[in-house]
């Protein structure tokens, strides 16, 4: 049965040379909504995903995928299940950018037919299709972003139509190289991940984009977590003028009633 609430996080700590970059962070990212963490540079962002993704080992936390520690999840069947974006993903081999996306079909045995037609899809909504037979070394840096991008939902795909497994999509900073176009596609393609019952967690720079597209908003300073919840709730002119150490206003979008943060 699927799971209601994806991935849960208890006591999440990590240091490195007596620093401490994460101080007992707890934090649930359910099935069907996306979460996205905020926070000035250096408050911890990445490194929280890196320890969820496994890059990093954070011994003393607990974490839980569908209520199953995610140590204990079998390599295929967490291939197939949570797919990551970190901020880099440096490839210097000849591949072309079908084959990179291809790549994220690795862990599947669906057969190269669904394979392909998964890859097409994925190409298509992330407006690469064209580049399909460019060599990935050659792309512009917003054109590398949006194949990688294609490469973890391909990985998320589901085999099946009727396949509603729970998933993890994790993204770190998933916006970065992109033009507002494109940032606009990705953020709509997030959402409509996240409604077939996939957990999103992902680290935005741009808080407007948080407060238009996720669900939950989570904010870290200083590895502590600090506030969560719903845009409107979190995000208002106090925090985020101490958080950023700025001037900043607020006012609530005329249509989706939404927060909007400027200078």
């Amino acid at each position: 049965m699927p799971c209601n609430k994806a991935l849960k996080i208890r006591q999440l700590s990590y240091s490195v040379s007596h620093k401490q970059l994460l101080n007992n962070i707890d934090l649930i990212a359910e099935c069907g909504q996306s979460t996205a963490i905020i926070g000035p540079n250096g408050a911890g962002k990445s490194t929280l995903l890196k320890a969820v993704s496994g890059a990093i080992c954070c011994t003393a936390s607990e974490m839980e995928f569908c209520d199953k520690n995610l140590k204990q999840w079998k390599v295929d069947q967490r291939a197939c299940s949570v797919a990551v974006l970190s901020q880099e993903n440096s490839l210097e081999f000849p591949f072309s950018c079908e084959e990179v996306v291809a790549m994220g079909r690795i862990p599947h045995s669906s057969g190269k037919l669904k394979d392909r037609a998964v890859v097409q899809a994925v190409m298509a909504l992330m407006d690469i299709t064209h580049l399909q037979r460019r060599l990935y070394t050659q792309l512009s840096g917003g054109e590398k972003q949006r194949t990688q991008l294609a490469r973890v939902f391909a990985q998320l795909w589901p085999d099946r139509e009727d396949d509603s497994s729970p998933r993890l999509l994790l993204l770190d900073e998933p916006t970065a190289y992109l033009d507002l176009g494109h940032q606009q596609q990705l953020m709509n393609v997030i959402r409509d991940f996240a409604t077939a019952n996939t957990a999103v967690l992902m680290v935005l720079h741009d808080v407007n984009l948080a407060a238009q597209y996720a669900d939950k908003v989570v904010v870290l300073n200083e590895g502590i977590r600090i506030a969560e919840g719903k845009a409107g709730e979190v995000l208002n002119e106090r925090l985020l003028s101490e958080l950023f150490a700025a001037d900043l206003k607020t006012f609530h979008h005329p249509e989706t009633n939404r927060p909007f943060v400027y200078i």
